[in-house]
């Protein structure tokens, strides 16, 4: 028999060394300082729960970080996680405020991102606090869902946990056939992945059940399978399984007649309340051994175990102000409250402290300044959300004025755009048309010179439409954002005598003299063909403006901001302010005819700026009517860090 009762012991020793191993080596890994935070917010996570009812307080540290660290991190699983824990580890103070209201938190974290795992783990918080307020109904509905949800999605772990929970709700509601179904499943998953924690309550659980039918011989060595876990696992124990069982193993002696042992059991039980501050269970235990050295006649033990019960009683009490108090506190730090009257409520805590190890009211008073603290917090949230919600309100009426805005740009860009198709393309249609008609109808009355002149003409017609109509493609793909640049670096005098070339004819043919002076060593960061079309529409526009005899004056040079400046100069008449105002807008312009009477778009300038912006360049205009124009286009020198595109 004793041979047999050290193999269990060494079995169980082996085992409970494989459990705490992990719970070790985590936080041995915690210690490191090169972790990713996600790893270290997930890690936290897992310590906080493991050992939430071996050592409450450190799984509200473990909590609380996991969720400052969540919160900085804006991890959404990692907070939902951190609250289910910090709600379990409230539960085990009777902070039932905290515990509900973080217990919500994380369920509405959870349902949001669609976690039934997490969901069925708030579950499982819940069942644990209807179970300390008694509420049997709520307790049962809580652990069967939690058990459901971890049956279908297939955790051992888990399952393990959860049949364990709804055979004890089974057992306190009296159907024991169903708490015995399930603690046997508990125990066979549990024992497989050596959790021995959850382990030992499952035989608690079973010694419950096998001595309310009085199979006492059963019950004995179930509870004392819990004492020989406990024993092994040592600080990592469950304290409440340990107890239960010793409470239960005094009673099986009693009802066997064994009343030195159960006198001697009593005894470890007062030790171990004592020991490891359990104050749901001081007054029990106390009692009982008071009880028992008052029916052997030793009243001078059974009045020191008084004496001592009420220092314990004291001591515990204190211990569990204290701890309650590092909690609360540490709830509000995390709402920055604290920041207001952190010193306020530090004196307030100290002397609830002193107070109530001398007088009961003063637990009144406590518990009105934790409510008090409560709707503080939940009034900081209120206003929180409504300054959010305000300033939600603020963005949202800035977007609805930029969409207005730009919707009327894109009102007046559909405006130009039809007042150019209805108009200026309508004019050298008809023109075309009416040339095309002439040659059709009366090519044999038609000397060869006029068939010369119309050909000239009927040339030149189609010339201006073809340019019209690809100036308004052009504008069409910008307005349609399809439009790129293509920057590289280009020569400015290769560019500037490319596009003077090509309006040299033309300028001859009105007299107009073309100047130009630009440097060798200029270069620039732009789109070579935007560039060119810049350049090629103002020359053309400072052609077409100025009248015979005239001068057009091109030069390219560098500015005191490390940029190039080109300027397009006229002697031609300058435009009217009004029209100088929408020049570069979205507002349609009335074009006008050259001093020649060369028909325009109004799209040229439109272009140039949109090309302009495209490229980091900015394109400016100096005007005095009857004295001409003064176009400048400031391109960049080098390649800017903006992607091109975006305004400059």
């Amino acid at each position: 028999m004793r041979r047999d009762l050290l193999l269990l012991l060494i079995f169980l020793f082996s085992a409970a060394t494989a459990h705490l191993q992990p719970i070790d080596s985590m936080e041995r890994v915690l210690r490191k300082n090169d972790m990713k935070v996600t790893d270290r917010i997930k890690l936290l996570n897992q310590l906080a729960r493991d050992i939430s009812f071996i050592n409450p307080i450190k799984s509200v540290d473990f909590g609380q970080e996991a969720l400052r660290l969540s919160q900085q991190e804006n991890d959404m699983l990692g907070k939902a996680y951190a609250y289910r824990n910090l709600g379990s580890a409230y539960s085990n103070f009777g902070s039932f405020y905290l515990t509900m209201d973080n217990l919500q938190k994380a369920k509405d974290l959870f349902t949001e991102l669609n976690d039934s795992a997490g969901i069925a783990s708030c579950y499982i918080s819940l069942g644990h606090i209807y179970r300390k307020l008694k509420n049997r109904p709520e307790e049962l509905k809580n652990n069967r869902l939690a058990f459901e949800i971890f049956s279908r999605l297939g955790i051992p772990e888990r399952i393990g946990v959860t049949a364990h929970n709804l055979g004890e709700t089974y057992f306190y509601t009296g159907a024991y056939q169903l708490s015995l179904a399930l603690t046997r499943k508990a125990i066979v998953i549990n024992d497989s992945i050596h959790n021995l924690a959850v382990l030992s309550s499952c035989y608690k659980v079973m010694g419950k059940i096998y001595a309310e039918r009085n199979q006492l011989d059963s019950a004995e060595i179930f509870f004392g399978k819990v004492l020989e876990i406990s024993k092994a696992l040592g600080e990592k124990s469950q304290k409440i399984a340990t107890i239960e069982s010793m409470i239960g193993i005094a009673n099986v002696y009693d009802r066997q007649g064994f009343h030195e042992k159960e006198l001697k059991m009593i005894i470890y039980a007062v030790d171990f309340v004592r020991t490891n501050n359990l104050p749901d269970y001081v007054e029990n235990v106390y009692t009982q051994l008071i009880r028992e050295y008052l029916v052997r006649n030793m009243n001078e033990k059974a009045l020191a175990i008084m004496a001592e019960f009420k220092t314990t009683k004291e001591q515990i009490n204190a211990q569990q102000l204290l701890e309650k108090d590092k909690m609360t506190a540490g709830f509000i730090q995390l709402f920055e409250i604290e920041k207001k009257n952190n010193q306020l409520e530090k004196e307030n805590q100290l002397q609830q402290a002193r107070v109530k190890l001398r007088n009961r009211i003063v637990v009144i008073v406590s518990a009105f300044m934790l409510i008090l603290v409560i709707l503080l917090v939940m009034l900081f949230r209120n206003i929180r959300k409504l300054r959010s919600s305000y300033d939600k309100l603020l963005y949202q009426e800035a977007v609805i004025r930029d969409q207005n805005k730009r919707l009327e740009e894109l009102n007046a860009n559909k405006d130009k755009f039809f007042s150019v198709v209805s108009h200026d393309i309508k004019a050298p249609l008809n023109s075309l048309w009416s040339f095309s008609n002439i040659l059709t109808n009366q090519l044999d009355k038609l000397s060869r010179d006029q068939l010369s002149r119309l050909s000239q003409e009927l040339n030149r017609q189609v010339e201006t439409t073809t340019k019209m109509v690809d100036n308004l493609i052009t504008w069409a793909r910008l307005q349609m954002k399809n439009a790129e640049a293509v920057p590289e670096k280009i020569s400015v005098a290769e560019v500037v005598y490319e596009v003077s070339g090509l309006y040299q004819d033309i300028a001859m043919s009105k007299q107009i003299e073309l100047s130009i002076d630009t440097c060798y060593d200029c270069n620039i960061w732009a789109d070579k063909n935007h560039t060119a079309f810049i350049i090629r529409n103002l020359v053309n526009n400072a052609i077409k403006y100025t009248p015979k005899g005239g001068v057009v004056y091109i030069r390219a040079e560098k500015d005191d901001a490390d940029r190039i400046k080109i300027t397009v100069l006229d002697t031609g008449n300058g435009f009217d302010h009004t029209v100088l105002d929408k020049l570069f807008s979205a507002e349609p312009v009335q074009s006008r005819n050259g001093t020649a009477g060369e028909p325009g778009t109004g799209l040229g300038l439109r272009l140039c700026y949109e090309f302009a912006r495209l490229n980091h360049a900015e394109i400016t205009v100096e005007n005095e009517a009857g004295k001409g124009a003064l176009f400048t286009v400031f391109f960049p020198s080098h390649a800017p860090l903006k992607e091109p595109g975006s305004p400059v």
